[in-house]
Parts: structure tokens; sequence; C-alpha cells
């Protein structure tokens, strides 16, 4: 059906892709073993990284009540104060 309509599968594929990149899936379940890991990284390039809806890391870990996630990205100096970025 969705062929018949001129869905564009792709389109939405890579955007489930983008939100679910490896850093936000581990914000969105709470994992924070994953999560230092990929912050130790590259800190700066996460404190600034948007998933396909705008939403930062902090957002997502709000978004989704992990509060060991959330007392971790304040630590880490990630801003309380930040906006959805706008794409």
């Amino acid at each position: 059906m969705l062929q018949k309509a001129n869905f564009d599968m792709q389109w939405m594929l890579e955007k489930e892709q983008e939100y679910f990149k490896p850093v936000f899936l581990a914000c969105a379940k709470g994992d924070i073993g994953k999560l230092k890991e990929y912050v130790s990284k590259d800190k700066e390039g996460a404190k600034t990284a948007a998933n396909s809806h705008s939403k930062g890391l902090l957002h997502v870990a709000c978004d989704n009540g992990h509060s060991t996630v959330v007392e971790f990205l304040l630590m880490q100096g990630f801003n309380p104060n930040s906006r959805d970025k706008i794409l």
C-alpha cells in the first residue's frame, strides 16, 4: 500500500537511522555505561549533537525519565538551558 501511495520508504529509514544513532539510543534506554563510552570519545560533539527530532542528548534523557543519565550529562557540562536545534 505504501508503494502504491508513492511513500518514500528510503526517507523513512534514513530518518529512523538518524534518530537511533547509538548515543541517542543509549540515552533513550538509560544505558549509562555506553553513554559514558560515547561521551568520553567526543564530549564537545556530543554536547552539540541533535537527532532527527532536533533534540539533544539531555532532552532525550529527560523525555525518557532517566534521572541518572540526566545527572551524568549535567556533570559533564551539558547545558540544562539548551533549546532544540532548528533544522
